[in-house]
């Protein structure tokens, strides 16, 4: 690779926050949150790294087959669920466990007449407002899906909304109704907690956790540093100058001339532009 462009990674660093993980929430099993290739960290990398986990998420059923190619045996869970009837054979031959957070899904899983078992998660939008079934839907959702001798469902999750603020009630109140709901809907394990919740609601662990951003070294939180949270980056990136010129006062920089150089300035470029994602390197 000839541009000076680099993408280090400590996975000492990665096993030193996933055990951060561990001690603030050591009743629940984790899920690893490698979605979006690790968040650009390298997926296969991060994966083999955090083998100890419970678990694993992705975002996508192609990211499923990729973490699941390099020979991991743990649940892995497909974030996003699934998009088309023509997926369900690779899920069940890859083993992967969709979240369920549509109606639309469950027609689809209605109609699926495979021998192989799949294993979904049910998504209860309490609060979020983004992906989920409502109370009314996810009973509905369960009583369709049990009716399917080829369906299981592992679990009932939710994702918090303002986790990372500990002032603001929302949180709390998500907790309510994941509570209320789970006290009539009874199947499976328990998923509340995303990295906020992780570090700020200990009442949000429940069964598992889905650690994500927490893992790779920044903190989740509103009001705490990394530092203050004892978590180290994973990720270091590296460049060179490529180029230093002098620029006078009035002159000005860049697309549209956006920045004016208010006096005489020398300017530096960053080589930093990737035309390909390069495999980030282990540097332990």
């Amino acid at each position: 690779m000839s541009r000076p462009v680099r993408a280090r990674i400590s996975t000492q660093a990665l096993r030193h926050n996933y055990q951060r993980v561990k001690s603030l929430a050591p009743s629940s099993k984790i899920m690893s949150v490698v979605k979006a290739d690790a968040y650009g960290h390298g997926m296969e990398l991060v994966a083999t790294a955090l083998n100890k986990s419970d678990g694993f998420a992705v975002a996508s059923t192609e990211e499923g087959i990729r973490l699941r190619e390099t020979g991991l045996i743990q649940p892995i869970v497909l974030l996003s669920g699934f998009f088309s009837e023509a997926e369900l054979p690779m899920l069940t031959g890859y083993q992967l466990s969709p979240v369920v957070h549509s109606l639309w899904q469950v027609d689809l899983l209605e109609k699926y007449n495979g021998n192989q078992f799949v294993n979904v998660w049910l998504k209860f939008d309490s609060g979020m407002h983004r992906l989920g079934l409502d109370r009314q839907d996810l009973e509905t959702a369960v009583q369709r899906l049990k009716a399917k001798n080829n369906i299981g469902i592992t679990g009932v999750m939710t994702h918090l909304a303002n986790a990372d603020d500990p002032s603001d009630d929302t949180t709390q109140q998500q907790i309510d109704e994941y509570t209320k709901l789970r006290a009539v809907i009874t199947e499976g394990e328990s998923s509340i907690a995303n990295s906020a919740g992780i570090v700020g609601w200990p009442d949000s662990h429940a069964d598992w956790v889905r650690p994500g951003i927490i893992l790779y070294g920044s903190s989740p939180m509103r009001y705490k540093t990394a530092t203050e949270l004892d978590l180290r980056p994973v990720m270091h990136f590296e460049s060179k100058l490529i180029a230093v010129s002098r620029r006078k006062a009035g002159e000005r920089v860049g697309y549209g001339g956006d920045w004016l150089c208010e006096h005489d300035t020398t300017i530096g470029v960053v080589a930093c532009l990737l035309y390909t994602s390069p495999r980030p390197r282990d540097e332990d």
